[in-house]
């Protein structure tokens, strides 16, 4: 398989170095900005008061997602809401959005975060609750950078093979 330009000439192995070399640029960009979102997402937990949460209510519901939507399949959400006392001491219940997985059980402890301006603002602050969207950049840049040494070493293939002739 050759990698060819828009004109659909073949690209020689240096201008396939160069392409690979903007994928990985590409990737690092990707890259930055998950670390960007991870750094947020720490540095928001840092400001908020944290406490103990205990679930109160999971409401379930079904959707049908785009991807079933032609088969009508239903997608299971599931809601949990939390009770928790602010710093003085005053009980407040709130849903955790983003917290939408059948783990939760009513009665089970968490340690969770709120806003103290917006208690309506409450989420959880265990490490894997706050990495899944910062997660989908690097998934995403772990395959920009496959694809960059692919391309990379399929150059280097096809150089050494027009050396040998």
């Amino acid at each position: 398989m050759r990698l060819t330009n828009q004109k659909g000439e073949n690209l020689s192995p240096a201008e396939m170095k160069k392409s690979a070399g903007n994928y990985f640029k590409i990737g690092l960009a990707i890259v930055a900005v998950g670390l960007i979102f991870l750094a947020w997402n720490y540095a928001y937990i840092l400001t908020t008061t944290s406490a103990e949460g205990t679930v109160v209510s999971i409401e379930y519901s079904t959707t049908t997602s785009r991807t079933n939507s032609s088969t009508g399949a239903k997608t299971p959400t599931y809601l949990p809401t939390f009770s928790f006392q602010d710093k003085a001491g005053v009980p407040h219940e709130a849903p955790i959005r983003f917290a939408e997985s059948v783990q939760y059980k009513v009665g089970d402890t968490y340690n969770i975060g709120y806003d103290p301006d917006d208690l309506s603002i409450v989420f959880l602050t265990d490490w894997g609750s706050n990495i899944k969207f910062p997660l989908i950049f690097f998934v995403i840049a772990g395959g920009v950078f496959w694809m960059s040494s692919s391309i990379r070493k399929t150059g280097r293939e096809w150089e050494a093979a027009e050396k040998n002739g």
